[in-house]
């Protein structure tokens, strides 16, 4: 194997590219070329997941076909990012599919959902495998949802805590007398439950949205919800309420604190737990009831001791800000701020906290023709992810910045996987990753943006394919200093491993 010094000591590369042959890269310098897989896994009908890191080794799956999720392969790399093993597991069977897939230092944890169309219920199992391919034990059903309501759809919720040794697994469900749950199960690395649960709320399922779960190192449960009223039956604007609902594993018992809202109405939330602090920071757009418009933002924190709201407050966008999101757009649309999605809400080492959201909304077009006299219609769906914006606050909510990157992707009937972006979380600054997508030209963008908004945009140059284009869905941040980035080129797929 050939080493080479990087000149940029702050970040290197080292990647994986197999079109016809598989290379070690290290970032700008030279390759170093090893076998080349199996054909089954350059196919673009699939996907790659990040399972984890067994000892010293990362682990990844491939399926097949992203729809079925049956056939699944495995690849185990180095940390030089050398492939160790390559293994298919058994296919599973036609009424199971596989929901997560979890890598130990001993064994290979997958997370299966099997759907009994009769007995209308789904039940999830763990299935154990050593990293030969072999089954350790039989399956362990840990989770089953009955399918008794219309907006019950037996799915069920995975999360992890932030040091990937607890696994959360959650559903919904209706008890024996017809009261609405919230099943919590939580189980370790290696497969072995740490404690399972059903709490009952005090709400129903039909008036309430799940927005987001985590869960934290010692296994306490938080969840974003979002209640609303039906305006079918009742002649008012539909009115929201947003609240978070914390599950302390020691005392058995589920706090629900409301976010206040009393004067305007909320359009979309995020949270993050501070554990050293022992707060909940809440954040998200505010708008004109009955309408996709955002019109600023805001800010609150609760207390976990107490637990009580500390404080809240607004932050209002004004023209300034719709010309600095919007860009040259904004003479040519509307200047409404609307079809933004928060994307992610990070908290830089000095207490700082970035809000970072998306515009994205699809359009759909359809084509007439004739065949021999019959009408032969055509759809197709256009997929568009424009500007990111972000809003930086300080540790007591006032705003410190706002900035926007602008960018412009459009694609044709591929479910916007090329779209969106990748991001990467340093303890001064955010380093995003998107496609250049437009008609003249391709490309890697990187942005840096620091905690005090100075933003550096430069070309990311991985390989000499002008071709080589993210998968920002795929691509994910696995520590404090290194990304796996996911690529294709000539529908192959391809693994970097970037390091800070």
């Amino acid at each position: 194997m050939i080493k080479a010094n990087c000149d940029n000591k702050k970040k290197k590369i080292i990647g994986i590219l197999y079109f016809c042959c598989f290379f070690v890269v290290n970032f700008c310098q030279s390759q170093v070329i090893i076998k080349s897989p199996e054909d089954y896994l350059l196919s673009r009908k699939g996907n790659i997941t990040w399972c984890g890191k067994s000892a010293a080794q990362q682990v990844f799956s491939f399926s097949k076909n992203e729809t079925e999720n049956r056939k699944i392969y495995i690849q185990m790399y180095s940390d030089d990012m050398q492939m160790q093993k390559s293994f298919k597991l058994k296919p599973l069977s036609r009424k199971s599919r596989i929901i997560h897939t979890l890598a130990s230092d001993n064994q290979l944890l997958l997370i299966t959902k099997r759907h009994d169309i009769f007995k209308a219920r789904n039940t999830v199992y763990i299935e154990k495998y050593d990293y030969t391919g072999k089954a350790i034990a039989k399956p362990i059903k840990i989770a089953e949802t009955p399918l008794k309501s219309y907006k019950d759809d037996g799915e069920f919720i995975i999360d992890q805590s932030p040091d990937k040794s607890k696994t959360l697994l959650f559903n919904t469900d209706y008890n024996t007398i017809g009261e609405f749950t919230m099943n919590i199960c939580v189980f370790d690395g290696e497969g072995n439950m740490f404690y399972d649960t059903s709490v009952v709320p005090g709400f129903t399922n039909d008036n309430i949205d799940i927005e987001e779960i985590q869960l934290d190192n010692e296994g306490n449960f938080y969840m974003l919800s979002t209640e609303y009223l039906d305006s079918v039956y009742r002649k008012i604007p539909l009115k929201y309420k947003h609240s978070v609902h914390y599950y302390n594993k020691q005392e058995k018992i589920l706090t629900r604190l409301i976010v206040p809202s009393e004067s305007y109405y909320i359009k979309q939330t995020t949270f993050l737990v501070d554990k050293n602090q022992h707060k909940i920071i809440v954040q998200g757009f505010e708008g004109p009831e009955e309408s996709d418009k955002i019109d600023g933002m805001f800010h609150c924190e609760f207390s976990l001791q107490t637990p009580e709201l500390v404080f809240a407050k607004k932050h209002y966008f004004n023209d300034s800000d719709r010309v600095k999101f919007l860009g040259n757009r904004v003479y040519y649309f509307s200047s409404d701020l609307k079809d933004y999605y928060i994307k992610n809400f990070y908290r830089f080492q000095n207490g700082k906290t970035l809000l970072v959201a998306e515009k994205f909304y699809t359009s759909q077009q359809s084509t007439n023709y004739y065949v021999n006299g019959t009408l032969q219609p055509t759809y197709r769906t256009i997929y568009i992810y424009n500007e990111i914006i972000l809003v930086c606050l300080d540790s007591v909510g006032n705003l410190c910045w706002k900035q926007a990157i602008s960018k412009n992707q459009s694609t044709l009937n591929d479910d916007g996987i090329f779209s969106s972006f990748t991001s990467m979380l340093l303890p001064d600054r955010v380093v995003f990753y998107y496609n250049k997508l437009d008609r003249k030209s391709t490309g890697i963008i990187e942005v840096t943006v620091t905690e005090t908004g100075e933003m550096i945009e430069r070309s990311l140059s991985l390989n000499a394919d002008d071709e080589t284009m993210i998968v920002p869905i795929e691509s994910r941040q696995i520590s404090k200093d290194q990304m796996l980035m996911i690529t294709q080129a000539n529908k192959n797929y391809a693994i970097w491993k970037l390091l800070f």
